[in-house]
């Protein structure tokens, strides 16, 4: 027998892997790591989201007419592929790698089974809407989290605080999310403007974005602050009055922020520095940032030498010696330093070609539907799915998004929103058309 659930349980079966894949909003590293027979709860509990997605889910069958399908299944191949080839080499060649550990590092990629369930879970708009609600509540119970670890200087279980003697910084693991929602609400007001109904979502953007900034992440910043000039030039050629205003309100909003920062004692000359330095490294190739492109030419280096098509697949051996890691940029596993370095170790070229074909297919079907007459609300979310992926493009030269959980966790939502609009869209003008 078929099990129906409402929208509204339909809406909180995602709201919760969302919840899951952000690492708790900082509070749920507990949540990862706790396992059972080995496998951690999180991916227990996300597949089993998934499932109910299948089962309670009238269409099951991808709309091979959306430019996003094909990249999909190349990419859930590209998994199978190298799960078989990764098995065959340790039942064969090297058989003391545990196969624990092998399934292990393959169930690391469970949060892009989330794409399944938003596809198959949000059939209307109405549906949709109600999703991306959902989002703006949990964007705003996450920078209340992120400004109380700021005031009290505590860490948290998934939320780590580190004191570098001249500034504080923490990872915090909804920052990608912040952006999302930023990068929309400002297509919402360049469409809209001050509409009175949508007042309480640019709040929501002016209470949230001064959590993205105090975790001191420069390299989110910088390509942060790159998406939203970009925005903001691209609509000065359409509405010089609207895009003029909203820079002249972010400047005086940035004030602000500086002023109650400087208030709770964050030193911006050492930010600043900071800042400075990250530059000056990334443009001479030196320092951190240097660092990110020694892994990606290592990388190359190492894989064309060694296994070019396949990488080495899931058989991971993780960093045991930080010092030789910085020396050599050596890896045999994914890092968090580099997404390009990770996809290049891991998936080889095979993995480049399906990823970069991904995003092709993305940013296509975005500008694709833009190009069509559709609603204003569809209109700007797109805006702000194809922002977040230039963003996040941007980001994976110094961080990891393949395998990062929170990251991960937001471009596979994004890439499934877009996938829903596109499939909307085509269904209407279908309607229109009979």
């Amino acid at each position: 027998m078929k099990i129906k659930l409402t929208e509204n349980i339909n809406n909180i079966l995602l709201l919760i892997a969302v919840f899951i894949g952000l690492d708790g909003l900082g509070l749920g590293v507990s949540i990862r790591g706790f396992e059972i027979m080995g496998i951690s709860i999180a991916h227990i509990l996300i597949l089993f989201i998934v499932i109910i997605s299948f089962t309670v889910s009238d269409h099951r069958v991808f709309n091979m007419e959306n430019d996003i399908s094909l990249p999909m299944i190349l990419l859930f191949g590209l998994f199978l592929v190298e799960f078989l080839i990764s098995t065959i080499y340790i039942l064969f060649i090297e058989q003391s790698y545990p196969m624990g550990q092998l399934i292990k590092n393959v169930l690391e990629l469970y949060i892009y089974f989330f794409f399944f369930s938003i596809i198959l879970l949000v059939t209307n708009k109405k549906q949709l809407m109600k999703f991306i609600y959902g989002l703006l509540i949990i964007t705003v119970i996450s920078a209340f989290i992120c400004y109380y670890q700021a005031v009290n200087k505590i860490s948290l279980s998934a939320s780590v605080m580190r004191d570098s003697g001249q500034y504080v910084r923490f990872y915090f693991p909804t920052l990608h999310l912040i952006a999302g929602v930023f990068f929309t609400i400002v297509a919402l007001y360049l469409y809209y403007g001050f509409k009175k109904s949508l007042i309480p979502v640019y709040l929501i953007g002016v209470f949230a974005l001064p959590a993205f900034f105090i975790p001191l992440h420069r390299g989110m910043i910088s390509a942060f602050l790159i998406v939203l000039l970009g925005l903001l030039i691209f609509n000065l050629k359409d509405d010089f009055k609207k895009g003029l205003g909203l820079l002249i309100f972010l400047c005086f909003f940035f004030i602000i922020v500086v002023m109650i920062l400087r208030n709770i004692g964050v030193d911006f000359n050492a930010i600043w520095a900071r800042i400075k330095d990250g530059w000056i490294s990334t443009l001479n190739q030196e320092g951190t940032a240097g660092f990110r492109f020694l892994l990606i030419k290592v990388a190359w280096k190492d894989t064309m030498n060694n296994s070019p098509i396949f990488g080495i697949g899931f058989t991971w051996r993780f960093i045991s010696s930080l010092e030789d890691y910085l020396t050599t940029a050596s890896q045999r596993s994914p890092v968090n330093d580099s997404s390009y370095s990770s996809l290049i170790t891991t998936f080889g070229l095979s993995g480049i070609f399906v990823y970069v074909f991904l995003f092709y297919r993305v940013f296509k079907t975005g500008f694709k539907v833009l190009n069509k007459s559709i609603e204003k609300d569809y209109r700007c979310m797109i805006i702000g799915v194809l922002s977040l992926n230039v963003y996040l493009l941007i980001v994976g030269i110094s961080s990891d998004l393949l395998f990062g959980q929170s990251s991960t966790t937001v471009m596979v939502a994004s890439w499934a929103v877009l996938y829903i609009i596109a499939n909307f869209n085509a269904k209407e003008k279908n309607m229109e058309g009979r």
